[in-house]
């Protein structure tokens, strides 16, 4: 990505990272109070990484706790008198929302809900823009990483870290895994593992490794055929069976597995793949879930 498409959004970035030095000090001083659990569920696309994080979600609704779905927020229709949640508090839907902001609105929470890339500022075009190919505007995989990190660093410094922080579990639609697996997949003679790392937005995330990686296991053939079933089409560059198979090697590879390890993570391998059903994973994430909070404890 070109510098003076990012230009903007990098001034946007440095504004947030002063507005936030307060938020991380505050982090930092409670680094001993009791923080909440942040999980995340990584597929390759249909892999069905959506489905873990809205069964998870659900089980929180069952129980009577408090979940706030930002993914729901970001596309929520501003139809009413009152507006939208961001758009009173912003303006726009077009935004990745500070913490304490949707604490005043909506109180304290047990789940907040996320998604990488989000549906805002930089994750928007990524959406829009990046993972789609676009006659005369092809992005490279540095460009795409560069775009990924900047989005996933907002996130985290805006809304994932402080969340926990505040004793609340955080559960997400991909993390920087998406980016050592697919940036590096894209172009490996050009951008490796490493080279996908050094960018700031992931040396961040790899300091705030999540608690429990979930990664779902299921064949490239398996999940091209639910893509194909999807009402709505991405059309997405990523979207080829070749590309799919060789995202879903690394997935279930050991030495991603070390690595994220290594960095403080839990990993588990969801089966999402045939014949199992969209309950059956549900159960398994859920119970992986429980077993690693009941063992934090």
């Amino acid at each position: 990505m070109s510098q003076n498409n990012l230009d903007n959004n990098n001034n946007n970035n440095n504004n947030n990272n002063n507005n936030n030095n307060n938020n991380n000090n505050n982090n930092n001083n409670n680094l001993n109070n009791k923080i909440g659990t942040y999980f995340v569920a990584e597929s390759i696309d249909g892999g069905g990484k959506g489905t873990i994080i809205d069964g998870i979600k659900e089980q929180y609704i069952s129980q009577g706790k408090t979940v706030l779905d930002v993914r729901d927020m970001w596309q929520e229709q501003d139809d009413s008198e009152t507006g939208t949640i961001l758009t009173r508090l912003y303006g726009t839907n077009n935004v990745i929302p500070y913490y304490d902001h949707l604490k005043q609105e909506v109180g304290k929470l047990d789940l907040l809900v996320v998604c990488e890339p989000t549906w805002a500022n930089v994750g928007l075009k990524i959406r829009n823009k990046i993972i789609h190919e676009i006659e005369g505007k092809d992005f490279s995989a540095a460009d795409t990483a560069e775009a990924y990190a900047l989005d996933r660093q907002e996130l985290l410094l805006n809304l994932v870290l402080p969340a926990i922080y505040d004793n609340v579990d955080v559960g997400s639609e991909r993390n920087v895994c998406s980016s050592i697996t697919y940036q590096s997949t894209m172009d490996s003679a050009i951008l490796g593992v490493n080279q996908v790392l050094d960018y700031p937005g992931n040396v961040l995330a790899m300091k705030n490794s999540p608690d429990l990686y979930m990664i779902c296991k299921i064949s490239a053939a398996t999940a091209m055929k639910r893509l194909a079933m999807r009402e709505k089409k991405d059309e997405a560059k990523f979207e080829k069976l070749d590309f799919l198979g060789l995202l879903q090697e690394k997935y279930e590879s050991e030495w991603l597995k070390d690595m994220l390890e290594q960095n403080g993570s839990m990993v588990a391998y969801v089966n999402t793949d045939e014949p199992k059903t969209v309950e059956d994973s549900i159960f398994q994430s859920v119970h992986i879930l429980d077993t690693y909070k009941l063992n934090k404890i």
